[in-house]
C-alpha cells in the first residue's frame, strides 16, 4: 500500500507543479474550486479504496472504485495538461498568417475569414478567442474552470472520457458508502462521512451537468459554444437564415470526428462558409460570382482596346469615352 501511495503522491505533486503556473494569475475562488473538486475527490477515492479492509463484503466494489479512480486521474491529467489545439499550432498556420499580412497569396481561403482582434492571427471557422488563456483555440468548446484549461479539438475527447469515468467512480463510491455498514457513531466519523458525501455529490452534479451539455453537441457535431451562440454564427445559417448544421454527417461519423478518427481540424483550413462543401449559402455565393463574372465579361466585350501614342500601353476604352488618360500621364483622344 505504501508503494501505491508514494506513486500517487509523486504523480499528483508533478501535476500540481505543472498547473501552478496556470493558476498563478487566476482569482482565488477559481483556485479553491479547482483544488476542491479536482484534487479532493480523486485522492479521496484512491486512498479510501486502497485502505479499506479486503475482507469486507464490498471488496469487489472497492477494487472497481480504485480502477475507475486511476483511469479518471490519468484522463484528468491529459485533459488539463494537453494543449486544447491553439490556432498558432495549426500546420501551415505561420505561412498562412505571413501571406495574409503581406497580401501575397492566391489562396482564396486566406483572403477571407476574420482576424482576431486580441492576438492578431487569421482565425479559421469553429475557432474562438479564450479570454482566460488569451489565445485562439481550434474547435473551441468552452473554458472549464475545474481542469483550468480550454476544451478544444486537442483535448475534447480526453475531457469527455474524464467526465464519464469521474461520474462512474463517484457514483459507485456513493452507492458503496450508502450500503456500507456504519458501525461507528462517533462525531469524527459522522463529520468525515458528511464531508465525503458533500464532495462526491458535488462531483456527480458537476459531471452530470457537463455531460448533459456536451453529449448532445457531440452527437450533432457541434461545440458547446456553437450550440449556445448559433443565432449569431453565420456559417450555421441556410439561405433562408434559419439554423443549419453543415457539419452533421450522422451520429457515428460525428462521434468518429470527435475522437479524431476522420476530419483533422488542425490541418483543415476553413476560413469562411465558402470553404464548406455543399453549404447552401456557398451555392448562392458561387451563383452570384458566376453572374458577376458573366456581366464583367459582357462589359469587357463591349470595350475597345486602344494604344497610347506615347508609350504604347494598351488601354480599355469604355463605351462612349472620347478621351483616355494613360498611366504615363499622357491624355489622347479616340474616335468612336
Amino acid at each position: 500500500m505504501s508503494a501505491v501511495e508514494r506513486l500517487l503522491y509523486s504523480v499528483l505533486s508533478q501535476y500540481y507543479t505543472a498547473m501552478k503556473t496556470r493558476l498563478q494569475y487566476r482569482p482565488k475562488w477559481v483556485k479553491n474550486v479547482f483544488m476542491g473538486l479536482v484534487w479532493t475527490a480523486p485522492i479521496f477515492l484512491l486512498l479510501e479504496s486502497v485502505t479499506m479492509d479486503d475482507a469486507n463484503a464490498h471488496f469487489r466494489f472497492h477494487s472497481s472504485v480504485f480502477q475507475l479512480g486511476v483511469i479518471e486521474t490519468i484522463l484528468l491529467l491529459l485533459a488539463s495538461l494537453k494543449s486544447p489545439g491553439y490556432c498558432a499550432d495549426m500546420d501551415g498556420e505561420e505561412d498562412v498568417e505571413k501571406a495574409s499580412l503581406l497580401n501575397k497569396t492566391s489562396n482564396p481561403g486566406v483572403q477571407r475569414g476574420s482576424v482576431c482582434k486580441q492576438c492578431g492571427i487569421k482565425r479559421p471557422l469553429r475557432s474562438c478567442h479564450c479570454s482566460h488563456c488569451d489565445r485562439c483555440v481550434v474547435r473551441f468548446d468552452h473554458h472549464d474552470v475545474v481542469i483550468n484549461n480550454c476544451v478544444g479539438y486537442g483535448n475534447q475527447h480526453y475531457f469527455l472520457l474524464f467526465l464519464l469515468f469521474a461520474l462512474l467512480s463517484s457514483g459507485t463510491a456513493l452507492f458503496l458508502f450508502f450500503v456500507a455498514d456504519g458501525s461507528s457513531h462517533s462525531f469524527a466519523a459522522k463529520l468525515y462521512a458528511f464531508v465525503r458525501y458533500v464532495v462526491l455529490s458535488a462531483k456527480v452534479v458537476y459531471c452530470v451537468v457537463s455531460l448533459k451539455e456536451m453529449i448532445p453537441s457531440v452527437i450533432d457535431n457541434l461545440t458547446h459554444y456553437e450550440s449556445v451562440n448559433s443565432y449569431k454564427i453565420g456559417y450555421l445559417k441556410d439561405d433562408n437564415f434559419r439554423f443549419f448544421n453543415p457539419f452533421n454527417q450522422g451520429v457515428m461519423k460525428n462521434i468518429a470526428e470527435f475522437f479524431h478518427l476522420s476530419t483533422d481540424w488542425m490541418r483543415t483550413h476553413y476560413y469562411c462558409l465558402m470553404d464548406i462543401p455543399n453549404h447552401p449559402l456557398r451555392v448562392k455565393g458561387l451563383e452570384y460570382l458566376q453572374q458577376k463574372g458573366s456581366q464583367e465579361e459582357k462589359k469587357d466585350a463591349k470595350m475597345e482596346i486602344c494604344t497610347c501614342p506615347k508609350c504604347g500601353i494598351q488601354l480599355y476604352r469604355p463605351s462612349g469615352a472620347t478621351t483616355l488618360q494613360c498611366t504615363c500621364g499622357y491624355v489622347f483622344s479616340v474616335k468612336l
